[in-house]
């Protein structure tokens, strides 16, 4: 991912940029909603910076990749994997399968696996994307 920021703070080795800003917010000092979210970026190249700057971001390809297979991909085949697994689940509940006790796995392999990607991606460090040109 390639995308022009502009940049809003300066401290020691992390960058704050915002994505996208529009030209007539370069110099606003307002802080409206209009800027985007901000996020954090490094400058592994050294360039001489300063707020309201604008820059080209990078992100590894591979970085994206993993972030779209545990955000997406997991939760949909754990959901599809208990869709096939709820006879075997009620057999060992002792309970009859029922379209309610397949929508019930489903959800179950939509929220869990989800919930776990949530707290794995809070827990591990960021890879922060970098500062590619001015």
């Amino acid at each position: 991912m390639k995308e022009t920021c502009t940049i809003v703070a300066a401290e020691g080795e992390l960058i704050t940029v915002a994505p996208g800003s529009l030209e007539a917010c370069m110099s606003c000092t307002s802080d409206c909603a209009h800027k985007g979210t901000t996020f954090n970026v490094t400058n592994p190249r050294r360039y001489e910076i300063k707020p309201g700057m604008s820059v080209t971001v990078e992100t590894k390809p591979q970085t994206q990749a993993l972030q779209g297979i545990l955000a997406l991909f997991v939760p949909f085949a754990c959901a599809v994997i208990l869709w096939f697994c709820a006879p075997f689940l009620a057999g060992l509940l002792g309970m009859t399968v029922s379209e309610g006790f397949k929508a019930g796995c489903v959800l179950i392999g939509l929220f869990v696996p989800a919930l776990i990607v949530l707290l794995v991606t809070r827990l591990a460090p960021p890879s922060l994307p970098w500062i590619e040109n001015i």
